[in-house]
């Protein structure tokens, strides 16, 4: 190492000055040329400290060049945040599941790289696992063109060579709250859940029926299907959050034994968990279920996760059903 040199430059840390400097390096500040993943439950400030880690940092060194990279929240997500933290405002960002503007397409992984390459100083993506999907996206489409090109080799098509690759992973205990319930504020579209047993279950010091009444008031579809009536404290909680007696869709069903989330018709949950903090919520190592179960984006599994339930939903079981004395509250009546 004698002979080596660097530029001192690499060696200036990135200032946010704040007790942050301290954390991120042993020589204090942001190092650069190194990358940082942030982990924690749902709500605990993940993005409030990164949104508030660059804004430091803008302001500490102004002729840094940084970027967020949001791939979970749209404008109007990111609006709330600029009213409580108004210099969030002066941060780039550039809106993955963009919204507000229709004519900007969304899931656009070409746009994400063309951005890329105008050289950031320190690049933050909200999230990564989120990010990942829009590249799968992305290659489906090509893989699109290439079969289109297979069936009609005169139409002139470029030829593509793809590996498509899909997210299935086996769920076990605890990993149900950390890797499913975690996933359903992120929701953008719909979330179905369909589960025997429902019980008040919370998310951190928070009910699960409160995430899901942010959801709802989102403009979310949210659908549930359960085959057991909930308990008093579930009442409860209900009762705290009035978005849910009419925006939440709700059927019941005492033949239902299934346990699924299906996440904006993309990624589903199938397994044996009940929505109970024993089951899939987030109750003591030593007193939770002992539970099993497969999280997926193959295609072919969600769909056909989608069609049962769908079938449920929609009432197409109930003609034929010879347990109608036990269902108080008939799907077709």
């Amino acid at each position: 190492m004698r002979d080596v040199r660097f530029d001192p430059e690499l060696f200036r840390n990135y200032m946010s000055g704040t007790v942050l400097d301290e954390l991120l390096c042993s020589y204090k500040g942001l190092p650069k040329g190194v990358n940082y993943m942030v982990i924690g439950d749902p709500g605990v400030g993940k993005t409030t400290i990164i949104l508030d880690l660059l804004s430091n940092i803008r302001k500490q060194s102004p002729g840094v060049r940084v970027l967020f990279i949001s791939a979970e929240m749209d404008e109007i997500d990111l609006a709330i945040y600029v009213q409580r933290f108004p210099k969030f405002q002066d941060l780039d960002i550039l809106f993955i599941e963009a919204g507000f503007d229709e004519d900007e397409p969304a899931h656009n992984f070409e746009k994400v790289k063309d951005v890329l390459k105008q050289g950031w100083d320190i690049v933050a993506v909200d999230s990564f696992y989120e990010l990942q999907g829009i590249i799968k996206e992305e290659d489906l489409k090509v893989a699109a063109l290439a079969n289109a090109f297979e069936l009609f080799p005169d139409a002139g098509l470029p030829v593509n060579s793809v590996s498509l690759h899909t997210m299935t992973q086996y769920i076990a205990d605890e990993a149900h709250f950390k890797e499913v319930i975690a996933r359903v504020p992120n929701v953008k579209r719909s979330l179905w859940i369909g589960t025997a047993d429902i019980k008040d279950l919370y998310v951190g010091d928070r009910p699960f029926l409160g995430i899901l009444a942010d959801l709802i008031s989102k403009g979310r579809e949210v659908r549930l299907i359960h085959a057991k009536e909930p308990g008093p404290n579930f009442r409860e909680d209900f009762d705290r959050y009035p978005v849910l007696f009419t925006g939440l869709e709700r059927a019941l069903c005492p033949r239902v034994h299934f346990k699924m989330i299906i996440f904006d018709c993309k990624v589903a949950y199938f397994g044996s968990a009940n929505l109970t903090g024993a089951g899939i919520g987030m109750k003591g190592a030593t007193t939770r279920n002992f539970e099993a179960g497969i999280l997926t984006d193959d295609p072919a599994l969600v769909e056909a996760a989608m069609n049962q339930f769908d079938s449920v939903w929609a009432g197409f079981k109930c003609k034929d059903c010879r347990r109608k004395q036990y269902c108080g509250d008939p799907i077709l009546k």
